[in-house]
């Protein structure tokens, strides 16, 4: 009898251990099984990348709330824009045709008849381009150019970028170098943001840049008017802190914000708690997600019941190897970004350069004999985090990242497929 009830207590305590065991072991089996597949899916990435996720799980956040506010437009500056619209819309705006702005993109040149259609169609244009510059002039204007799009009906600067690009054009082929250093900076002055610039915001200001440096490496070589440069190149480097884009040269608080961006726009708020970093804030959101998810629509709970629960679900590191896939698209403007910081660092660099010529005569092939003269610190590339190299043959300083951009960019025109972001890796 007393055996019986031992076999009984064995077997009872047996299948208590099993009905406790099995079901924690199917978790560590899943975390265990979940890493592998998130490792696998590491590799697969860059080193820069690999990085970034390693920085997600250890470095602490330091990303300002006020980035969540929106400007609020001045009465006399929002009357302004309002009014401008119409007039600034690009289905308003006739170019001329398309070959010609082959020609003028590609910097060929052009015959008596076309620098003719080109001067009427730069006198058609004006009063637009003087209403653009009256906004972006105003002393309270402190938006993205992309912010032009917010307003009713939309506003287009492409048009105006165009525009700009082809009187510095003219101004060059004129020989007047004042009129072009004037355009230049009315162009590079459409760049203004509230931090941080929005992704939206940099498909246009991306162009802005692009052409505006663009410019001032034609300017270099047909220029001899000293002053003229070092009046181009100091309001350059005056709105340089404004075209580098700073604020998401920290990538974790990029990244931060804009999953600050998309739970407001959920209407969730997952505070964000000093020393907290991006994964453990991610991990907030989420909870405050399925948090308010399952208070807003009770009949959903049973979903979660189904996969054992939430909890279990994140405790098995399924969630990691979702945000882990999320990291590359996320990531993916950044080549452009750093592409826009090299090319506005090229431009000073080259043009401080070419002034240093006319001064002395030759031109230096290292950038630290322009500190302290032009610049209080090496410039670097944001690609390599390493001075910026020298072109013997081309007598300039390049980035070899920015030239395989512009050259696949180049392969893409050709071929008549539209243009994407750069694919090369930052540091």
């Amino acid at each position: 009898m007393g055996n019986i009830r031992r076999e009984s207590h064995w077997l009872r305590n047996t299948l208590i251990v099993l009905v406790i065991a099995l079901p924690v072991g199917f978790v560590f089996w899943k975390r265990i099984q979940n890493q592998r597949m998130l490792d696998f899916s590491l590799q697969m990435t860059s080193e820069w990348e690999q990085q970034i996720w390693e920085d997600m799980k250890s470095k602490p956040l330091d990303v300002s709330t006020d980035w969540l506010g929106e400007p609020e437009l001045p009465s006399d500056l929002l009357q302004l824009v309002e009014v401008s619209t119409p007039g600034l819309h690009y289905e308003n705006w006739d170019y001329p045709d398309q070959e010609l702005l082959e020609k003028l993109r590609d910097g060929r040149e052009l015959s008596a008849e076309e620098r003719e259609d080109i001067l009427d169609y730069l006198k058609s244009q004006n009063v637009r381009i003087e209403r653009v510059l009256e906004i972006v002039g105003h002393s309270e204007y402190q938006f993205g150019v992309g912010d032009f799009g917010r307003f009713e009906g939309g506003m287009s600067l492409g048009p105006i970028r165009v525009a700009l690009t082809v009187e510095v054009r003219w101004a060059i082929l004129d020989g007047d170098c004042a009129e072009a250093v004037d355009d230049i900076l009315h162009l590079i002055r459409l760049v203004r943001h509230s931090p941080p610039i929005s992704t939206i915001d940099f498909v246009t200001t991306r162009s802005t840049i692009e052409s505006g440096c663009s410019l001032v490496h034609e300017l270099i070589g047909s220029c001899s008017e000293k002053n003229e440069l070092r009046r181009l190149w100091d309001g350059l480097l005056e709105l340089r802190p404004e075209i580098r884009h700073s604020e998401i040269e920290n990538v974790l608080n990029y990244l931060a914000f804009q999953e600050m961006k998309n739970m407001e726009d959920l209407g969730y708020s997952a505070e964000l708690e000093e020393g907290m970093t991006l994964l453990e804030y991610k991990y907030a959101c989420l909870d405050k997600g399925v948090e308010s998810e399952l208070n807003r629509n009770p009949s959903l709970a049973h979903l979660w019941e189904a996969f054992i629960g939430y909890p279990l679900e994140k405790f098995s590191g399924k969630y990691d190897i979702l945000f882990a896939g999320m990291l590359s698209s996320s990531l993916d403007l950044f080549p452009d970004f750093y592409a826009a910081n090299a090319q506005v660092d090229l431009a000073l660099l080259n043009l401080a350069n070419r002034i240093h010529e006319l001064k002395v005569g030759t031109k230096v092939n290292n950038s630290s004999e322009l500190v302290p003269e032009f610049f209080e610190e090496v410039p670097t590339d944001p690609f390599t985090g390493e001075p910026y190299l020298w072109d013997v043959d081309k007598e300039e300083f390049y980035s070899e990242a920015v030239r395989e951009q512009e050259a696949e960019r180049e392969e893409m025109r050709m071929s008549g497929l539209p243009l994407a972001s750069g694919s090369s890796t930052p540091r």
